[in-house]
């Protein structure tokens, strides 16, 4: 069970780490021909332009949410209401940046919850990979 834990972990902050963000630098990824937002010297992309691994429906209500609209009738709304957020999806992208703006809105007034700190429940994670791995 203890070797759960870590793996649950780094799968949870793996996959809600850049799901409601947008990301400055400049961006190399599959879809190189999206063109950035550009303000002052920053280049904003929008990751729903990308895709989102992780995302299991595509007729959500909203991008982020992780059960379909036809399913809020059908599940409990403690179900319903942990399917708004976004754990679970991820974002993939190349970058010779040398620093990394985000900008995402909270959907929720609730910025932490007893067994979780803010940032776990309304920050995100950002993970690097060079050449060594």
């Amino acid at each position: 069970m203890s070797q759960l834990n870590p793996s649950r972990r780094r799968f949870l902050t793996n996959t809600a780490s850049l799901a409601c963000a947008g990301l400055a630098g400049r961006v190399g990824v599959a879809q190189d021909n999206l063109k950035p937002q550009v303000e002052g010297n920053l280049a904003w992309y929008n990751v729903e332009d990308w895709g989102v691994e992780g995302k299991g429906f595509d007729d959500t209500a909203r991008y982020f949410d992780r059960l379909p609209q036809r399913a809020e009738q059908r599940v409990r709304a403690a179900v319903w209401g942990l399917s708004r957020h976004s754990a679970g999806m991820l974002v993939r992208f190349k970058t010779n940046a040398t620093s990394i703006d985000v900008r995402y809105r909270l959907l929720s007034n609730r910025l932490d919850l007893p067994h979780m700190p803010a940032t776990g429940v309304s920050g995100l994670d950002l993970y690097a990979r060079d050449t060594q791995g």
